[in-house]
């Protein structure tokens, strides 16, 4: 009997610049893991709030601004982050493609864009959540910061990571 692993196929994946088109298919990629993922530890009117940050048209500002880098497996946006001078922002992992390595290699991504930009040291505010998942790539939590956003409570874990060099 044949081998049927020979006929499968490895996902062709990129990691590359965000370019304006885009933006309308990473803002519903955020969308719906803000609906989906981050409600896990958010009330919907928290959750809810967050959505306007994440129109085509912030995604196209902020992406001037910032180092926004995505991620395609077969053409088509998986995940994205960016670096807003030392502070990583923005991390997002489409739902279908969450436990993958999509996330890990997106994190590697924008800490090496952090080195070459010759900074020592990274921060970023992780939703509670994914607090475990930024530990376990040397993120240290700083404190928890009970904040409110648009009115809604948004607790979110701030932390950081000292960098080595390339």
């Amino acid at each position: 009997m044949p081998d049927q692993r020979s006929h499968l196929r490895q996902p062709h994946v990129v990691i590359r610049p965000l370019v304006p088109e885009d933006a309308d298919e990473l803002s519903q990629l955020i969308w719906r893991n803000l609906r989906e993922v981050l409600i896990a530890d958010y009330t919907a009117d928290a959750v809810e709030a967050l959505i306007p940050t994440y129109t085509p048209e912030s995604i196209r500002a902020y992406s001037q601004k910032q180092i926004t880098l995505v991620v395609t497996v077969d053409d088509k946006l998986a995940g994205t982050a960016s670096l807003d001078k030392d502070r990583v922002r923005h991390v997002y992992v489409a739902v279908e493609r969450r436990k993958t390595g999509i996330g890990t290699a997106l994190m590697r991504a924008i800490e090496v864009q952090a080195i070459k930009s010759g900074h020592a040291k990274i921060y970023l505010m992780a939703g509670l959540s994914a607090a475990h998942f930024y530990a376990r790539l040397g993120y240290v939590t700083v404190e928890r910061i009970d904040r409110v956003f648009r009115g809604a409570p948004l607790p979110v874990i701030h932390m950081e990571k000292r960098l080595t060099s390339l």
